[in-house]
């Protein structure tokens, strides 16, 4: 098995550490994100996965995308840190910068971007940051989405009607 081929199935893994990683991401507890990763037994970038019956699939959520969701802009800033990829989206193309679009949340939405996330990662109906954060009504998160360039014309056409409306 090459190095490579235990990466991938080692990111593919939910553990009961794993499990702990994404409940201190949700309850925006830094400390515990920070010991987990310490103990070497987690990957940055885990993702959770659902189980219907005998189905397991991946959800694909992070805890960045966790933490982003939930506005806990500490533990953002943490797991940048240590090399969360903001990349990183869920089975829906949902990344931590759309959620934080949708959350309200400026300053994760900066921390995200100055890292280097898509400013126009489209959900796979679409959707971009700039359109939700406009159909949740967040002003502060659509100018500053517009400000670094997001593109009102991506993938749902309808974000220019929005714009409008909101602004």
């Amino acid at each position: 098995m090459t190095k490579a081929t235990k990466s991938i199935l080692w990111y593919l893994k939910e553990s009961r550490t794993d499990v702990q990683f994404h409940l201190a991401a949700l309850r925006g507890d830094c400390d515990r994100l920070r010991q987990l990763l310490d103990t070497g037994k987690v990957h940055i970038d885990s993702r959770d996965r659902i189980e219907q019956g005998t189905i397991c699939q991946q959800d694909g959520t992070t805890p960045l995308i966790l933490s982003a969701a939930m506005g806990h802009t500490e533990c953002v800033r943490e797991l940048l840190a240590q090399g969360a990829d903001p990349a990183c989206c869920r089975t829906t193309g949902t990344n931590a910068l759309f959620f934080a679009a949708q959350g309200g949340f400026l300053d994760i939405a900066r921390l995200l971007l100055d890292a280097g996330a898509d400013i126009d990662a489209p959900s796979t109906d679409g959707g971009t940051p700039l359109f939700v954060a406009c159909q949740c009504g967040h002003l502060p998160v659509v100018e500053e989405l517009l400000r670094r360039g997001a593109d009102v014309n991506a993938c749902m056409k309808v974000v220019v009607h929005i714009v409008i409306f909101v602004g």
